[in-house]
């Protein structure tokens, strides 16, 4: 699964409840009511960001109309003047929007503060006098901050250009060279070309989420790889991560690939493991498992030391170990983590699945513990974690039993199915459709392009390499006729033919069978469709 936190929809409520308090106050709201909707938002955007150099700065709201937004490096401080809460105000339902970018803003500077040494306040305005040589710096927060806020639910593409104009004619910044601040026009310039990465990055950043629901892994680390130059958050290196072990996955190992692993991914993950040749893997297979392996335990190792109340980095450090075939080191570093985990609010659904991470490193002993974390149950969960762990338990009773009993619970199932929708190849690039933009892809050795348009009703994506292109993907709103296909789907194919993942843009249903993906809204709503095309 990729993943999305246990809680967001109590936080996605707390937002618009912010939105319905920050819109609708009357002028003489408390200073310090004002302080504690500014303090939510930066907790939000500090959760998302989890960036293990620095402590969370605090946040002060003052009065004066100096500097708008200012991060002290000596005091770990944001300060917001009221002036500028009130500007952010202005944009009536954007303006929960307007406020997180600002204040992501100066949290990337927080971030970044070791590069002028904890020394040089920063401000949304001021330059310190300089602006020529601190433009490059001034874009990076811009940048940063704007995706930051994006992906933490204050989506800023729509403020952005309208918030400098009104921050330059309120605080009366004028457009002269001789001033401390660059002109209004070169900000704005400064700010659409933002505008412009962001769209990519955000781009980008879907359609690896995309890849990974329909299993192309190694173009989705590739997506990921290219994010990560730019923006280095605990939910990229998280899916980063997810991707390299399924990749590695694709090595079959018996021995520790015959249970379910809880990787939040592919619940449903037999039937695939179970289609592949039997025996040892050959020496150089072996080793490009490993190699997969160790680099996704570093993605997830990161992710932890970003946040360690982030529950999947330590359910997926657990799993990965166990994938390694090394469940000691699993069970050490659980044990390592007992006394931390029991502190941490985890959702139920997460402390099952570390049972289950954790059942599986005992059954790899042989080790009858492993009876008892597979044998948990709690009727809130789904059926599949309940299936899968059940999956589990039965398997391990079964190890040293008649291996033909073993061999009827390991059989794959079959997921055919006679769809009607046209997954057929299509010229969607041809000269009647011209490219409307282009993503250049570069990340170490590998090197994409990533073409899109929008028709009437869809927005159409390419992936190539320099030599051919790879796949099409077509994004559209689903109609009448996608949603009863999708209901006979989930109707009529077995559980285990169908995978459900979460992401921060949406809940992913994928059915084996099928070249298309859909988007479910909170409602459980079918609200778009993903088709892959194959070139």
């Amino acid at each position: 699964m990729i993943y999305k936190s246990p809680k967001l929809f109590r936080k996605l409520s707390s937002i618009l409840f912010l939105v319905f308090v920050f819109y609708f106050e009357v002028d003489g709201q408390s200073h310090s009511y004002k302080q504690k909707i500014a303090t939510k938002i930066l907790d939000r955007l500090f959760e998302v960001s989890a960036y293990p150099e620095i402590q969370k700065p605090k946040l002060v709201i003052l009065g004066s109309k100096t500097l708008a937004a200012n991060y002290v490096p000596s005091s770990n401080t944001i300060f917001i003047e009221d002036a500028l809460y009130l500007i952010c105000r202005s944009f009536g339902k954007d303006s929960l929007n307007a406020l997180a970018f600002i204040i992501a803003h100066e949290l990337t500077h927080a971030i970044f503060k070791d590069i002028n040494l904890g020394l040089v306040p920063t401000s949304y305005l001021n330059y310190a006098g300089s602006f020529i040589s601190n433009e490059r710096e001034e874009q990076v927060a811009d940048l940063q901050g704007s995706f930051l806020a994006t992906i933490s639910g204050y989506p800023s593409q729509q403020v952005l250009a309208g918030l400098i104009e009104k921050i330059y004619d309120i605080y009366h910044i004028e457009d002269k060279p001789k001033d401390a601040y660059p002109p209004k026009h070169i900000r704005i310039e400064s700010a659409q070309s933002v505008l412009s990465q962001l769209e990519n990055l955000l781009i980008v950043f879907e359609n690896a989420n995309w890849l990974v629901a329909k299993a192309e892994y190694e173009l989705a680390q590739t997506l990921y790889d290219y994010i990560l130059q730019y923006y280095r958050g605990l939910e990229i290196y998280n899916n980063r991560g997810i991707a390299l072990v399924s990749q590695a996955m694709q090595y079959y190992n018996e021995e520790t690939d015959i249970f379910v692993h809880p990787l939040e991914l592919d619940l449903n993950s037999r039937l695939k493991k179970f289609n592949k040749t039997r025996g040892d893997l050959p020496p150089e297979d072996f080793q490009k498992r490993m190699l997969l392996l160790n680099k996704a335990k570093a993605c997830f190792e990161t992710a932890h030391k970003l946040s360690a109340e982030y529950a999947p980095a330590m359910i997926h450090l657990v799993s990965c170990y166990n994938l390694m075939n090394q469940p000691e080191n699993a069970i050490k570093y659980f044990e390592n983590n007992r006394l931390a985990i029991k502190s941490k609010k985890w959702n139920v659904s997460n402390s099952f699945q570390l049972k289950q991470a954790i059942g599986i490193s005992y059954a790899l002993q042989n080790n009858a513990r492993a009876k008892t974390y597979f044998a948990k149950t709690f009727p809130e969960l789904s059926s599949d974690l309940h299936s899968n762990a059940k999956y589990n338990l039965n398997l391990f009773q079964l190890k040293t039993k008649n291996d033909k009993l073993k061999q009827s619970l390991l059989q794959p199932f079959v997921c055919n199915w006679n769809s009607e929708t046209t997954t057929g190849k299509l010229n969607l690039f041809n000269e009647n459709h011209p490219v409307s933009k282009s993503i250049e892809i570069s990340s170490g050795t590998n090197s994409l392009e990533l073409v899109y348009k929008t028709d009437a009703e869809r927005r159409i994506y390419l992936i190539r390499n320099k030599e051919l292109p790879l796949l099409s993907i077509v994004r559209k709103i689903a109609d009448s006729n996608t949603i009863l296909e999708f209901q006979k789907m989930q109707r009529e194919l077995d559980p285990v033919c169908q995978t459900q993942q979460q992401s921060s843009i949406g809940m992913f249903y994928s059915f084996e069978a099928s070249n298309i993906v859909y988007i479910l809204n909170k409602h459980g709503k079918i609200t778009e469709q993903i088709q892959f095309l194959y070139n």
